[in-house]
């Protein structure tokens, strides 16, 4: 895994806590890294956003994704990367 992968952080690291095995951990960075190309090879920029957490690239590429695929959906989709964890997206 290159150190500058589009996920912008490494998922490698983990604390005390964290019993995910290294190899669980490099299968999650490796699915990130594609995510975020398939992200990027359809037009959501912000993946690259160095700044941004993984989980702000994957759910604001989402919401991405469905407001600008022109399908009517019956929802409305509020993302906003400012906000604390519990509030940065709702569904309404």
């Amino acid at each position: 895994m290159s150190k500058n992968n589009l996920a912008g952080q490494s998922f490698l690291q983990t604390s005390s806590l964290d019993q995910t095995s290294a190899d669980e951990l490099l299968l999650q960075a490796k699915a990130l890294e594609e995510l975020l190309s398939v992200l990027l090879s359809a037009g959501y920029f912000r993946a690259r956003v160095a700044a941004l957490s993984a989980f702000d690239k994957v759910v604001g590429g989402l919401c991405w994704c469905i407001t600008s695929s022109g399908i009517v959906v019956d929802v409305d989709v509020f993302y906003d990367e400012e906000l604390a964890l519990g509030q940065k997206m709702f569904v309404f």
